[in-house]
């Protein structure tokens, strides 16, 4: 907990980038859900 009213939360995903955008706009609209922000990035395979 941050404090007494708020809590952090963080969440790891694996998977297709459409839907974690998806996911983060559900959890970021959910009522109480006072911030929310996805940083997306890559394992580094397949980039040349």
């Amino acid at each position: 907990h941050l404090d007494h009213n708020n809590c952090l939360e963080i969440i790891a995903i694996k998977g297709n980038p459409k839907d974690a955008i998806e996911l983060a706009d559900i959890l970021k609209s959910i009522k109480g859900v006072k911030h929310g922000t996805l940083s997306m990035s890559s394992t580094g395979r397949d980039i040349i």
